[in-house]
């Protein structure tokens, strides 16, 4: 069955493309969308009768893409995406502590002056650790590596390991 997305707030100057969503605790499905143009905020859409219908589609406060999601054991999600706006250009998370309701501060993980990177995973370790995987030029290579930061969250503070 086919859902049509309200999109009457979003500037109509824009092509929409990699989905993503993660699954509530109270069930609701919490939907991203990537956007090309305008300021490259994640779209965002929730659905809480299983997808069958979805709130208004917004700009989020997520400022790049795509977007994947992790839930970790102690019920955070962790939000990973690319941002390619040069001076701000990277690998980045933000955490949700109240389950997508809302985003705490922005976490680097790993910075770019070359724009050609993304498509950033994160996943939870053993030891409650953080392992994020994307693609990402070093040292201004021409061709693209798959880099790995091991990195992991405390009292408000972020540790990482160099890619």
């Amino acid at each position: 069955e086919v859902v049509q997305l309200d999109m009457t707030g979003v500037k109509p100057d824009f092509s929409i493309c990699e989905p993503s969503l993660f699954e509530g605790l109270d069930g609701t499905l919490h939907g991203y969308i990537r956007c090309e143009t305008g300021e490259k905020h994640l779209l965002y859409t929730k659905s809480s009768d299983g997808g069958r219908s979805w709130s208004k589609v917004m700009v989020s406060e997520i400022d790049g893409f795509p977007p994947h999601f992790v839930r970790l054991r102690n019920g955070d999600v962790v939000c990973s995406y690319g941002r390619r706006k040069p001076g701000r250009g990277g690998i980045f998370a933000r955490v949700s502590k109240n389950d997508g309701k809302s985003w705490g501060e922005e976490i680097e993980i790993a910075r770019s002056e070359n724009m050609d990177l993304g498509y950033a995973s994160t996943a939870e370790l053993d030891d409650g650790s953080l392992l994020s995987a994307y693609y990402f030029h070093m040292n201004d290579e021409h061709l693209a590596s798959l880099c790995v930061t091991k990195w992991s969250r405390g009292h408000g503070e972020t540790s990482k390991s160099v890619p």
